[in-house]
Order: C-alpha cells, then sequence, then structure tokens
C-alpha cells in the first residue's frame, strides 16, 4: 500500500508539472495586448524586483508581479501618450525599498508634468504607500480607512547565541570598523561602529522622508513630525491633519473625477508595446541583482537572486559585440559578494568601457563588491534613464 502511494505522489507531481508547463507555455504566447487608452489605473503593492524569478515555479508563482523597470518605464511612456488621460494609484501594501519608492515618485512627477492628473487611493496605507501616494495632485482615503505614517526604523538580529546552542561558531576575517555584515553571526549586540553607521543611516532617511511629505503636502516639516507622533489616523482625522484631501469610496471618485472614461490597467498597458525601429542609438541595460557569486546568475530559494559573474560577463561581451548598442546600463541591486566574481566583472566593464560608455543605476543597494563597478563606471547615476 505504501508503494501505490509513493507512486500515485509521482505520478501526480509528473502530471501537475506538465499542466503547469503547458498553462505557461499558453501564457508567454500574450506578449501584447492593445488597450483602448483612457485613465491608468495601477494597482500598488508588492515589492516590485528589479528582475524576475526565471526558473519555472518562479515564472508560475511571480507572474503577476510586474517588475521596476516595467513600472517607471511604463509611467515615462504613458506620459507622452495621447491615449491615456489620467492616472489612479490604488495603493494595496507597497513593500519595496525605499530608493525604489523615490524613483517612482520621480516617473509619477513626469505623468504630471504631461498635465494630466493624478488621483491616489487606499482604503490603507503605511508609511510607504503614503510617501508614494503624496506625489498625486489628490489623495482619497475610503470612509473607514486608516493611514500609519510611523517614520523610519531598523532592526537588527543577532544570531551567535543561536549558533552557540547549537555548538556551533562563525568565523570572518573582519577587515574595518564599519564592515559589520559579519557582526550578526559574532555578536550579541551591535558594535558601536555598526550602531553608528545605522543611525546615520536611520536619521538620514527619515530627514529624507520629512522633507518628502512635507514638500507634497506644502506643510512645515515640524508638522511631519507631528504626523509621526500620532501614528495612526483614521479618515476624519486624516482629513482634518492635512494627510488626505478627500474622503470617500473608490467608485464614487473615479466617477467624480473622471467620469465614464475609458480604464486600462498598467499591467496590460506596459504589454502594449510601441513597434520597434532600428536606432544607432540602442541602450543595453543588464542587471546585477542579488548576492554576487561566481557561476550562472540563478534564484536561490534561501538567498534569494543571485547575480552570477559568469552570466553577467557574458551579458556585457555581449553588449560590446552589438554594433546596434552605443551605450550600457548597469543596473545594480545587490549587497555584494564574492571578491572574485566581482573582480571578474569589474575588468569587462573596463574593456567594454573602451569602446562604450558604461552607466552605473544604482537601486536600493550597491555595496561591498558593487563599490568596484562604480568606480569602473563612464557615469554614475541614482536614478533610472527613461
Amino acid at each position: 500500500m505504501k508503494k501505490f502511494w509513493i507512486v500515485f505522489a509521482v505520478i501526480a507531481v509528473i502530471i501537475g508539472g506538465g499542466f503547469g508547463m503547458l498553462w505557461y507555455a499558453f501564457s508567454s504566447l500574450e506578449d501584447t495586448v492593445s488597450v483602448d487608452g483612457g485613465v491608468l489605473v495601477w494597482k500598488v503593492g508588492g515589492h516590485y524586483a528589479e528582475e524576475r524569478d526565471s526558473s519555472f515555479w518562479g515564472q508560475i508563482q511571480g507572474r503577476g508581479e510586474m517588475t521596476f523597470s516595467e513600472v517607471v518605464f511604463s509611467l515615462y511612456r504613458a506620459a507622452d501618450d495621447d491615449r491615456i488621460t489620467g492616472l489612479v494609484m490604488d495603493m494595496q501594501s507597497l513593500a519595496t525599498d525605499w530608493a525604489k519608492v523615490e524613483e517612482i515618485r520621480e516617473a509619477v512627477a513626469a505623468f504630471q508634468a504631461s498635465g494630466k492628473p493624478v488621483v491616489a487611493y487606499f482604503d490603507a496605507a503605511g508609511t510607504r504607500d503614503y510617501a508614494l501616494a503624496c506625489q498625486a495632485d489628490r489623495i482619497v482615503a475610503s470612509p473607514e480607512a486608516n493611514v500609519m505614517v510611523l517614520g523610519i526604523s531598523a532592526e537588527l538580529a543577532f544570531m551567535k547565541e543561536t549558533l552557540n546552542k547549537l555548538g556551533m561558531e562563525a568565523d570572518f576575517v573582519h577587515v574595518g570598523a564599519y564592515k559589520s555584515a559579519p557582526e550578526r553571526m559574532t555578536r550579541t549586540s551591535a558594535s558601536d561602529a555598526n550602531r553608528e553607521m545605522i543611525g546615520s543611516i536611520v536619521d538620514d532617511r527619515y530627514r529624507a522622508l520629512t522633507e518628502m511629505l512635507a514638500g507634497s503636502r506644502g506643510v512645515s516639516t515640524e508638522v511631519v513630525d507631528g504626523w509621526v507622533n500620532h501614528g495612526m489616523f483614521d479618515s476624519p482625522a486624516a482629513m482634518a491633519a492635512g494627510l488626505i484631501d478627500t474622503v470617500m469610496y473608490y467608485d464614487d471618485m473615479f466617477e467624480q473625477q473622471f467620469g465614464d472614461e475609458d480604464v486600462t490597467y498598467l499591467e496590460d498597458y506596459q504589454l502594449d508595446l510601441p513597434a520597434t525601429h532600428h536606432t544607432e542609438h540602442k541602450v543595453a541595460i543588464i542587471h546585477v541583482s542579488g548576492v554576487i557569486m561566481p557561476g550562472q546568475s540563478r534564484f536561490d530559494r534561501f538567498q534569494g537572486q543571485l547575480a552570477g559573474s559568469e552570466t553577467v560577463v557574458e551579458q556585457l561581451q555581449a553588449a560590446g559585440e552589438d554594433d546596434d548598442i552605443g551605450a550600457l546600463i548597469l543596473r545594480v541591486d545587490s549587497p555584494g559578494g564574492s571578491a572574485l566574481a566581482s573582480d571578474l566583472i569589474w575588468n569587462e566593464i573596463r574593456q567594454l568601457q573602451v569602446d562604450k560608455p558604461v552607466i552605473i543605476s544604482m537601486s536600493g543597494m550597491a555595496a561591498s563588491g558593487d563599490t568596484i563597478f562604480r568606480a569602473s563606471a563612464t557615469r554614475f547615476l541614482p536614478i533610472p534613464v527613461p
């Protein structure tokens, strides 16, 4: 009987995998869609990774979430698209890092500069949601909504005692007082240098947040400090304090602002790609996402996305050999990693620079080995190039 269930489980996995592959193959056929235009509706939520997990299971599990570049470039393109008349940001738990929040705000600002209205709506909003919503011309919350502006914090976890209980001890070579990554394995609390560094980052991020919200809402930073100290607001309190502009349900907001205009969802709009034309000024984008390791880029269930030096070097070589590519953007979102792998990528960048400019675009993190890329770049940009 036991053998029967083992065989049954194996067959079930094979059949399920087969259906999954068929589903993925058919869904991949929909590379473009046709849109009617009207109001662009963006359901804002999730992490907006730099790259998709290209593995089979990653495609099945995460196919519906847009990548960061898809979001940003779609907003820039929609700004100049006469079919698009406005933008609604339906805030639904944004979880991306602060660097991406700032870059997305820049894209929304470009959309606004075209003269098209931008409305942000939410039933609930955290600090990141609200920071992005503030870029809109108008913020609308449902009658029973709540908004939390909680400021900036950092949490550090230390595993030394956990390892001790397992009879293990971490052994790292420590270089420099502020090279603190191994501390989570070798200490029970933060060193003075690490605490100073984290405190400086949090203070800087908080200043940037208060200035961002104050500038967007037309209030002083002292008023924003008051919002943070208050913490949570319901809709009436948020409106009285100046955090939002209107209290109403989504359907009422849409009818009042846009009437019976057509609706195009952002995830559909990004598939409605314009016809491509041959140009002498093509720019390639290569991603360095995740921990830098030797070998091929891949997705690891424990470490997440890994940037393999072999993959990145091959992509750099291909860009160098392509005469249609006039420049390269290396988009970095990585905590660093292998010194060997970083050096191999650096060497290929240096060779590519002989013929073509290389621009580094830094995302949420570019640390350790990534500093080699920045040092070798022709130009460094902290924001995306539309």
